[in-house]
C-alpha cells in the first residue's frame, strides 16, 4: 500500500503548472481507493468509467478524458519521468497448490491462453497473434496478446509462450511499454493423495517483474503480486468447470 504523504510527495514531481498538488491528489483518487483512516491506497473496484473528471484550480477548471491507455503512461513515459522515478525493482514471487485434478488436466487449462478472457478477472481480451510454421522450431511456442485492467484502467502487452505437453507453461513479455521483465513459469507434476490413493496436480508458478516506471511499480505492486493467488484460484475453478461437469 501507498502511504498518502507519499503520494502527495510523488505528485509535487509532476510537471503540471496547471494542477496543484492537492488536485494531482484527487486525480490519483479519482481511480484508487484512498483510507481516510491509515492514508493508504488501493485500486478502485468501480467498474464504472467515467468520461471526465473536473478540477479547480486558482478560479480555473480543467477537465480530463480517461484513455484506453493506462493514466500513468501520460505522466510518467520514458521520455518526461525524471531519473528518480525510472525504473523499478526486480520481483520475484512463487506460489504452490495441489489442485484435485490430473497435471495434464491443470496443463491444458493454463495452456489456454485464448481463453483468459472467459474467467481470469482482469483479463479482458485475450488472442493468439502468433504461432510457428511447421519445422521452425523445435520448441513449442506461440505468442499472445493479454488486455487487463479495470474501469478506465486498462493496458495491453504481448508475450511469448512456451510449453512442454503436461509438464511447464512459461510466459514471457516482449516489446512492452510497462514492463521490463514479465516472466511466470507454471509447472505441473503429480502428487497422491494419501486418503484416497488419487493422483491429483502439484501447481507452482513462478513470477518475475520489473515496471520501467517506479511510480507504477509503487501504485500496482500490492495489487500485481496478489495476482497469483487470484489467477491459481481462477485455473481451480476452471477445472471445475471443465472437467467435473462433463462426468
Amino acid at each position: 500500500m501507498i502511504k498518502f504523504d507519499k503520494l502527495v510527495t510523488l505528485s509535487s514531481r509532476l510537471k503540471s503548472p496547471k494542477l496543484s498538488i492537492h488536485n494531482q491528489v484527487c486525480f490519483y483518487s479519482s481511480i484508487c481507493n484512498i483510507n481516510s483512516s491509515n492514508g493508504s491506497i488501493s485500486p478502485s473496484k468501480n467498474k464504472t468509467n467515467h468520461t471526465s473528471s473536473l478540477f479547480t484550480n486558482n478560479n480555473q477548471n480543467y477537465s480530463f478524458t480517461p484513455q484506453k491507455r493506462t493514466f500513468f503512461k501520460s505522466f510518467f513515459s520514458s521520455d518526461t519521468e525524471s531519473p528518480n522515478l525510472q525504473g523499478g525493482q526486480n520481483v520475484k514471487k512463487n506460489i504452490s497448490r495441489v489442485l484435485r485434478f490430473t497435471p495434464q488436466q491443470v496443463y491444458q487449462v493454463v495452456k489456454n491462453v485464448k481463453e483468459y478472457e472467459e474467467f481470469l478477472p482482469f483479463c479482458l481480451e485475450s488472442k493468439i497473434t502468433k504461432t510457428p510454421k511447421p519445422g521452425d522450431s523445435d520448441q513449442e511456442w506461440f505468442e499472445a496478446e493479454l488486455t487487463v485492467g479495470q474501469g478506465t484502467i486498462k493496458e495491453s502487452y504481448n508475450s511469448r509462450v512456451t510449453f512442454k505437453n503436461g509438464e511447464y507453461v512459461e510466459s514471457k513479455a516482449i516489446n512492452s511499454d510497462l514492463f521490463h521483465i514479465l516472466t511466470t513459469k507454471w509447472t505441473f507434476s503429480p502428487s497422491r493423495d494419501p486418503s484416497s490413493n488419487s493422483i491429483h496436480c502439484k501447481t507452482q508458478c513462478e513470477l518475475t517483474y520489473q515496471f520501467k516506471s517506479s511510480f507504477y511499480a509503487m501504485v500496482m505492486d500490492k495489487f500485481f503480486a496478489s495476482s497469483l493467488d487470484v489467477m491459481i484460484d481462477s485455473f481451480d475453478k476452471r477445472c471445475e468447470e471443465k472437467y467435473n461437469n462433463n462426468k
